[in-house]
């Protein structure tokens, strides 16, 4: 099947994992990476945005020259997309009227979103918005059938509607101690490594795009507001259930969205809602933390483990540390949260002085750290499949 040609605006961090495992893009061949002036990147290699290694693409800043070289253009999510909801849609009416295809990561306001939806059919092109649940393909069970299907299949039974089954299938956590800080890369990193490998992968990410990628999105009713927290969590159970029951993986890799807590009162992560919820719903078998960098002591890491084994019920088995810092000085002046890229050979250095501290700490941009974090997983699995026959 002949591949669509893509660019992607407005490129940075956030599409840069996509980047790095552009093979998970069945559809897609992206030839153009495309951002503001003013964000830093443009005449640079697209890695400059997450410090990683070569992608040996140029990251350009004219939109309309991009258009003439590819089929589709995905809109991405972005960290500054607050700031841009009018230049969005003024690019999106350029790409219809150029009869290029639309992939929105990205929601529009319901007028807007309806007025490209008509050029796209005038223009005899295709807009897909995968950030709806209802445009997404090759979705599971939306929460409300989910939640009818619970319901009628235990109503005869002892079981009320929060009974949760047992996943006997391996579960690997990918949680992130803030928001933005490698998780996405982490979970792609695994895939593709894993497949490699030979192992069949059933896999939940934590963005609303990852259809496009081979594999689940975070399931939609965990972010709707008609349902109790008690819903959530049993319906989650049962919709890894019905996963593992259909795909019968070898592993299920569950990536979880925000952060693990609150930093302070203006940075909550979201107060770890989705981390504790997922971690009520399935109980993990290998839990991996990212962390931003900093000059933690190795106590730091011993701390933040015993407290998710109270808080999550298990112990984190190893950390990832990420190319980035929080500059303090400047989120606390503009109250957002403000990032500094680090070098990622400097951050490998730095891991290096926890080598031999109990809980192993890796950077996911080291290919060697990679590799190390799979074998790290497969002994650590190895070894409960050891204790059951014992």
């Amino acid at each position: 099947m002949q591949k669509e040609k893509v660019m992607v605006y407005p490129f940075d961090l956030e599409f840069s994992p996509v980047i790095r495992h552009e093979n998970f893009l069945d559809s897609f061949e992206i030839v153009e990476l495309v951002s503001p002036k003013g964000w830093g990147l443009v005449g640079k290699d697209a890695s400059f945005a997450d410090g990683g290694d070569l992608l040996e693409m140029i990251v350009k800043d004219d939109f309309m020259k991009g258009l003439e070289k590819c089929d589709t253009v995905i809109f991405s999510d972005s960290e500054y997309y607050e700031d841009m909801e009018n230049d969005i849609y003024l690019k999106m009416q350029q790409a219809a009227q150029s009869k290029k295809n639309i992939v929105s990561f990205l929601n529009l306001e319901g007028t807007e979103k309806k007025h490209i939806l008509e050029l796209s059919k005038t223009n005899n092109i295709y807009a897909k918005f995968v950030c709806n649940i209802e445009d997404t393909e090759n979705n599971y069970l939306s929460g409300r059938q989910i939640s009818e299907m619970s319901e009628v299949k235990y109503k005869n039974n002892s079981f009320n509607f929060e009974y949760i089954h047992k996943i006997e299938t391996p579960i690997i956590f990918v949680m992130g101690l803030l928001e933005r800080i490698s998780k996405f890369e982490i979970q792609l990193s695994l895939r593709d490594k894993f497949q490699k490998m030979g192992y069949k992968v059933c896999q939940i990410g934590s963005r609303n795009y990852c259809e496009l990628l081979g594999f689940h999105s975070f399931p939609h009713f965990m972010q709707v507001n008609y349902l109790s927290e008690v819903d959530k969590i049993t319906m989650f159970n049962h919709y890894v259930k019905k996963i593992e029951d259909e795909e019968r993986p070898d592993v299920i890799i569950i990536g979880i969205p925000g952060g693990t807590m609150k930093v302070n009162n203006e940075f909550t992560n979201k107060f770890g809602t989705y981390a504790y919820e997922i971690s009520q719903a399935v109980e993990p078998d290998y839990f991996i933390m990212s962390t931003s960098y900093e000059k933690f002591k190795p106590e730091y890491f011993a701390n933040l483990s015993l407290s998710a084994k109270y808080k999550f019920g298990h112990e984190i088995d190893c950390f990832n540390m990420a190319n980035v810092q929080i500059d303090w000085n400047k989120t606390i002046e503009l109250l957002y949260d403000i990032y500094i890229k680090l070098d990622s050979n400097f951050v490998s250095n730095k891991v290096e002085e926890y080598l031999n501290e109990n809980i192993p700490v890796f950077n996911i941009f080291d290919a060697k750290h990679v590799d190390e974090i799979v074998n790290n997983i497969i002994d650590k699995l190895s070894s409960y499949a050891e204790t059951e026959i014992i």
